[in-house]
């Protein structure tokens, strides 16, 4: 693994009501999740393990890059995206969540909202999870999916694809509910996991929740033309924080 930063039923599966709490940075009311000891984890979420490995390390230098540029520009809500479906931007997300958190003074949301292609409830080894396209849609308060690693690393996850993902991240009242999120949660930093970019128009539909976006390239598989085509497609929109090159599948 290498990184380089260059610049459905049922409808309530896994919906756990938070006990009463006043919202903000007191998370002890998100219900409780913890990491399987798997071994698979070591190779999936380096940052989370306990004892530092060189790639944990490497997500911390990509972490400390982020909040230097994130913190002069005043943006604390970043899409991790990549040009096409691969695990590479699951995995980068996942990991610089991880990392950050191990920041005592930090608050940090992971949402998972690649709809179509959800991955991180499964690399977490989560027995279950919502249907999170359909609590968009419903316009539920997404605090109802949310849990918390330790005490400041809020996880709202997905474990069912919706096919017509695009359709539902254009929906207006989606963002407005994402905004009510970080609102209540009131993070430090959130990690908004979206749509690949060059795979139909959900990743453009989502990347207007994001006040910056880092862009995740897949090393076994991502070409210099995909991401030119990103940064056209892109044009007008979030600022791309810079390029993450990723070898996930090792």
């Amino acid at each position: 693994m290498s990184i380089s930063v260059i610049q459905s039923e049922p409808p309530q599966r896994g919906l756990v009501p938070p006990d009463p709490a006043p919202p903000g940075r007191d998370w002890s009311h998100l219900p409780a999740l913890r990491l399987p000891d798997a071994p698979a984890l070591r190779h999936r979420l380096p940052a989370a393990m306990p004892a530092l490995s060189a790639a944990a390390e490497q997500f911390d230098v990509l972490r400390t890059r982020v909040l230097g540029v994130t913190g002069k520009s005043g943006w604390s809500r970043i899409g991790v995206t990549q040009p096409r479906n691969r695990p590479a931007a699951a995995y980068a997300a996942a990991n610089l969540a991880f990392s950050l958190a191990r920041r005592p003074s930090l608050r940090v949301v992971l949402a998972d909202l690649d709809l179509r292609f959800p991955r991180l409830t499964g690399m977490f080894g989560l027995d279950q999870g919502p249907d999170l396209g359909q609590a968009l849609r419903e316009g539920r308060d997404l605090r109802l999916a949310a849990g918390r690693f330790g005490d400041n690393l809020a996880f709202v996850g997905n474990a069912v694809a919706d096919p017509r993902s695009a359709e539902t991240l254009q929906e207006p009242g989606v963002a407005a509910s994402v905004a009510r999120l970080v609102a209540d949660l009131s993070p430090d930093v959130t990690l908004l996991l979206l749509p690949p970019i060059l795979e139909g128009d959900a990743g453009l539909a989502g990347a207007g929740m994001a006040e910056t976006l880092l862009m995740v390239s897949d090393g076994t598989s991502t070409v210099p033309s995909d991401l030119r085509q990103c940064d056209r497609l892109l044009d007008g929109g979030p600022p791309i924080l810079g390029v993450v090159l990723v070898d996930a599948e090792r």
